[in-house]
């Protein structure tokens, strides 16, 4: 682990002094290291065959390998983390031109983090995606030229606010969590923070206090600093954690207690279990009667986010809480983080297919924000170097927000049955066992319906599809989840086809 000065230790306290989230005591790891499971201790050192050629694997994270026993092992990386190198890895977007351009424009200050008073600007996003899918340079200037002329809602984005007249100091940083106010003034306060404490120092000081708020903005504020993180970009980086706190959405870990389920073999199984205890509650009656409670109707709940619809219902739901999301599973705590990751990836990647493929329909739209969060997550982990102990606390906080988004999603959480079709259709499936000849074929079809795509969430996730499935034994449910795109919602003047599985959720997500 690299060593930090007493500067970042301090900073430390700044960052937990306003939001200070820990978990009960029965809930941590007994023994606790800073580097005993940083999350770079696992990756493949091989080739993955890829549209007619070898490409090497990129260095991955969290990555569970397999053993000639059969039984799962953790390889280090030959690599060191690269935490201080700026800009998009040449081994990974090997294309120079391609290369500069897309990290120019990712440090492009023009626009502001929203527009509409509650969409997220994706585009920084699609150009990560793109770039990493090695997309040529003019297709990543195609992009984002139409993206800032008007997103795919059909409205424009809206310019940067004027920078602030009063920079923010550590001592009042936090008064502006989750009002939704002053983004400049976070970005400035968090980009000083940055060049003094350096990209680890920064991460490290802020990411408890942030985390816990990963929920926001419908997970972007996250999926902005994680996917920044993944080109190592500094301005985008500013933005990310500025957005964390900006719309931050607290999961309330102080809640958390140490579950009874610890005979729940994995984040699968804890799906499946959730499913039986929705219908059993009635957790969607109980979800009802939050929603229209009249403490959270009025003027004085949340008034920022009553524009946003589902996220101003979402925060009703974290606000009053409900046993199944403050209790993490025991494997959680309790199992290797290479095992957990994947474990999760693939829960989340199910619950996309059981959303959508399963059902012959477009891949849930709300779903697909989880699957490319949860990668973001694995980048804080990753470039911040971040201890065991709070890996496993982000880890519980990202669970409890993804069950507190399906619940409150007018569909539901999703049952059983359609959780096991899922898992059976794919259960230790992977496309080498299928006569592998055909993979490098699908995924140049995947990739290339991707980049050409004006609806940005298919490219990212393919992407990480793509980048789960080199790093996971070529898991089947990896490429068909990512053969498996979403619908744009109509939440603008524009409108685009859907199905009945995106439709209400849409319209919950954009009514005002």
């Amino acid at each position: 682990m690299q060593l930090i000065s007493a500067r970042v230790v301090e900073a430390s306290s700044r960052g937990l002094a306003y939001s200070r989230s820990v978990l009960p005591i029965q809930y941590l790891p007994s023994s606790l290291t800073s580097s005993s499971l940083t999350a770079r201790s696992f990756s493949p050192n091989r080739k993955v065959a890829f549209a007619n050629r070898h490409t090497s694997l990129p260095p991955s994270r969290f990555t569970s390998v397999v053993s000639s026993s059969g039984s799962p092992r953790n390889r280090n990386l030959s690599k060191p983390t690269q935490i201080n190198q700026m800009g998009f890895e040449p081994d990974r977007v090997p294309d120079a031109a391609a290369r500069s351009l897309a990290d120019s424009l990712l440090s492009n200050a023009d626009y502001h983090i929203e527009f509409q008073g509650y969409l997220a600007n994706h585009v920084k996003h699609a150009i990560v995606a793109l770039a990493y899918l090695e997309a040529p340079r003019d297709r990543i200037q195609e992009y984002w030229d139409m993206y800032t002329a008007e997103t795919p809602y059909g409205y424009t984005l809206e310019p940067a606010e004027a920078p602030a007249a009063t920079p923010l100091t550590t001592a009042n940083w936090a008064e502006l969590m989750g009002k939704k106010e002053n983004f400049p003034a976070l970005v400035q306060f968090f980009a000083g923070e940055r060049r003094e404490l350096g990209l680890l120092g920064v991460l490290q000081a802020y990411a408890h206090t942030l985390l816990p708020g990963c929920a926001g903005a419908l997970t972007h504020g996250l999926v902005h600093l994680g996917w920044a993180l993944d080109a190592n970009n500094e301005r985008m980086t500013d933005e990310g954690l500025a957005y964390l706190a900006y719309a931050h959405l607290s999961c309330h870990p102080e809640r958390f207690v140490s579950a009874p389920h610890t005979d729940d073999e994995d984040a699968f199984a804890s799906l499946c279990r959730i499913a039986d205890e929705f219908e059993a509650q009635d957790v969607r009656g109980w979800v009802a009667r939050t929603k229209a409670d009249p403490r959270y109707n009025n003027a004085t709940f949340r008034p920022e986010l009553k524009i946003s619809g589902f996220q101003w219902e979402l925060s009703k739901v974290m606000t009053e809480g409900h046993p199944l999301v403050n209790s993490p599973p025991g494997w959680l705590n309790d199992r290797p983080l290479g095992e957990v990751m994947e474990g999760v990836y693939k829960a989340l990647t199910l619950m996309y297919l059981a959303g959508g493929l399963m059902e012959g329909k477009a891949g849930n739209f709300i779903n697909v924000h989880l699957v490319t969060s949860f990668w973001a997550l694995e980048n804080v982990f990753v470039k911040g170097e971040l201890s065991e102990a709070s890996q496993r606390h982000g880890l519980a906080c990202f669970w409890s927000m993804m069950l507190s988004t399906a619940f409150t999603r007018d569909a539901g959480f999703p049952s059983r049955t359609v959780l096991e079709r899922a898992h059976e259709a794919f259960a230790g499936k992977s496309d080498d066992d299928q006569g592998g000849a055909a993979d490098g074929e699908a995924w140049a079809s995947i990739v290339a319906r991707a980049t050409a795509q004006e609806e940005e969430h298919n490219i990212k996730l393919v992407y990480v599809q793509r980048e789960l499935w080199r790093r996971y034994a070529h898991w089947s449910g990896f490429r068909m989840a990512a053969s498996s795109f979403t619908l744009t919602p109509n939440l603008g003047p524009r409108k685009h086809p859907t199905d009945s599985n995106n439709a209400a959720d849409a319209n919950a997500f954009g009514s005002r």
